[in-house]
Order: structure tokens, then sequence, then C-alpha cells
């Protein structure tokens, strides 16, 4: 006979794992849970929310409040720039931050600084680089421009260069960036005197090459002229040709003398200009009323225990593993059959009256003892 094929029954399918992770409702439902049990234990969780809030008040108060210092710069485009175009303001943030915040002019300021006030004394004590980051990490550079610029006025475009100090010395970061805006137009200022002078070199160069040429081409005509008169007719024909092209060479240099007279007077009158830098406003900081700060402090106070109680209650429930109810039983597997509710006489035998018990027993036997003496010496008498 042919043996029969054992027969197995199927396997069940395989689950995922996350199938049998608890979903959002059993997490709000263990939140609700925690939370009651915190809020079973009220006084802990009180006194722990109080001790954080405490705390962190404590440390703001301890913190030195800090100051904002500012000074704006105002840049006005020069007479000969072109009014339909204008730098970008990427272009003119990363060259003014460069500038304000570059090591050559913020080292010197410091070094006074910290002669005169003990300002990042520290920093410098450690190193040059470590005073210039100082620097940076409390001094910002921001700029403004104007967009607002009607066709065909004479007005011309702005930028306004904000250079803001924040920290805790309200005295020292206004010198800080007051020093900073001076060091700003004196760089401005020289950058203005040698683009002038660079500019007015340049159109006397043009000027001088341009009078040399003319001074060249004027006696080759002439040697040309004096030439044709005594030419033959086939020499002249060669002669006029060379004429014209040394009259067109000439009428060339004296466009490029008349472009480089007009821009030297140009060079001279931008030298006469003022510089296109200057400081607009300085704004020095306000201390902070004591009155305002005790209430700033009282303000925060509170909100941070409002916001610490459902964080501390979380936190006592957590840690709380004592039996409070029915659903702490159910929690570990076992089934609870009911619940009996506080009776008169439902602490009777508890620990803490057995405590109690033990405190008294001392002072009842010392009182018996003394009974029993009394007792005997009565009946001896």
């Amino acid at each position: 006979m042919r043996a029969r094929a054992a027969v197995h029954p199927p396997e069940p399918a395989a689950t995922d794992w996350l199938d049998s992770e608890p979903g959002l409702r059993a997490a709000a439902a263990e939140l609700a849970r925690v939370l009651r049990r915190g809020r079973a234990r009220w006084p802990v969780t009180t006194a722990l929310a109080l001790a954080v809030s405490a705390l962190a008040v404590a440390a703001l108060a301890r913190k030195p409040p800090l100051y904002r210092a500012r000074a704006i710069l105002r840049m006005t485009e020069g007479a000969f720039q072109d009014t339909r175009r204008s730098l970008a303001r990427g272009d003119l943030q990363g060259y003014f931050t460069q500038v304000v915040l570059g090591a050559d002019t913020v080292l010197p300021i410091v070094r006074d600084l910290a002669r005169e006030r003990g300002m990042y004394a520290a920093e410098l004590a450690r190193g040059d680089a470590d005073a210039v980051a100082a620097v940076r990490e409390d001094v910002s550079v921001v700029v403004f421009r104007n967009f607002f610029l009607i066709a065909g006025s004479d007005t011309r475009r702005t930028v306004r260069i904000a250079i803001t100090y924040r920290g805790p010395d309200a005295v020292g970061g206004t010198a800080l960036v007051e020093r900073l805006a001076d060091a700003v137009v004196a760089h401005e200022r020289q950058r203005h005197e040698r683009a002038t002078e660079s500019f007015e070199r340049e159109a006397l160069a043009h000027l001088q090459e341009a009078d040399a040429a003319l001074e060249r081409l004027d006696r080759e005509l002439a040697e040309l002229r004096s030439a044709l008169a005594g030419a033959s007719r086939a020499q002249r024909a060669a002669l006029s040709v060379q004429q014209q092209r040394i009259e067109a060479q000439r009428r060339a240099y004296d466009a490029a003398r008349a472009r480089a007279r007009q821009d030297l007077v140009a060079a001279k009158a931008w030298r006469a200009s003022p510089v296109a830098v200057e400081l607009a406003q300085l704004i020095a900081p306000t201390p902070v009323p004591a009155q305002a700060r005790k209430r700033r402090l009282a303000v925060v106070s509170v909100l941070a225990l409002l916001a610490l109680l459902p964080v501390a209650a979380v936190v006592v429930g957590a840690f709380d593993s004592r039996v409070r109810d029915a659903e702490d039983i159910e929690r570990v597997g076992i089934d609870a059959l009911g619940h009996i509710p506080k009776f008169p006489g439902y602490a009777a035998g508890s620990l803490a009256d057995r405590v109690a018990a033990r405190r008294e027993r001392p002072a009842e036997r010392a009182a018996a003892v003394t009974a029993a003496g009394v007792s005997d010496r009565a009946l001896r008498a």
C-alpha cells in the first residue's frame, strides 16, 4: 500500500512588526493615564514645576541684559554714475560687510576699546583672530536701498547701511558702532581720493598722447603739402591719398583730445565733490528700567510655571510605580474584580497608623509604670 502524505495545517500568515505596535489612540490613552497619576500627586507635581521654573527665572535674571546700538550711514550715488543702473544689493552687502568687519578696520578699534573700557580684553588676550570673531558675532551690517527714484529727476538714489551692535555693554557698543562708521567714512574718502587721482592721471595721459599725436600729424601734413607744391601729376594722386589718411587720423585725435579734456574737467569736479558715504544717524541704546525688568521676569515666571505643570505631571506620573486604581492592575495582566471606595476607618491598620502607634507606645508604657509604682507605695503604706 502506498503511504499517505502527512497533511499539515496551513501556517498563519506572518504579520509585520508595525502591525503589532500600538497606535496613536494607545499613545494618547497612555499619556492621559500618566497625567491622571501626576494630578493625583499634585503637591509633588507643583513643587517640581515651581523648582524648575524658579531655576529658569534665576538663570534669566542672572543673565546680563542685551543692548542694541546702531549707526546708520547714507551712501549717495556719485555725480558721474549712470542713474539708470545701480549696484546689486548683494554686492553692496558683501562690500560693506568686508569693509566694516575686516581685520584692518576692527583690530585698531578693539585695541582702543580694550584699553579704555576693557571691552573684548579677554578675547584680545587670546589673539587677534578671537577678538575679530567676537566683534563679528556682536555686530551685523544690513543694507537698505531706495528704489523710489523719479525718472528724469536730479535726485540720486541713496543707500542706508545699518551697523548694529547687540551685546551687554551699552556705552561700549555705541562707541564701537560710531567708530566703525567713522572708519567706513574714512575708508570711502581714501577710496574716493585714489579713484579721483587715477581718473585724473588717465585723462591727463590721454590728453598728452592726443597732443603729441596731433603735433606729429601736423608736421607730416605740412611736409606733405610742401611736397605737393613741386610734385608731378602722377605723384600728386598718391600724395592726395596720403593727405586724406593723415587728415582722417587728425580728426580722430581731435575727438580723442576733446574727450580727454572733458574727462580731465570731470576728474577735477569729482575731486571737489563730497564723499558719497556719510554718517546719517547714531542711535544709542536706552537702558531697560528696573521696574520693567521685574515685570518681565514675573511674566516669564508665570508662563514658565504654566508650561511646566503638564511636563511635571507627566514626569511624576511616569515614575510613580504605586497601584492607585483598577487600571493599574489591568496593565500588568491581572483582572480587577472590583473597587472598594474610601470609607470611615479605611486607613485602620495601615503603615502610617502602625508607625504612629509605635511612637505612642513608649509614652503609654512610661505612664503605666508610673501608675503601677504609685499603687505599690499606696498598698505598702
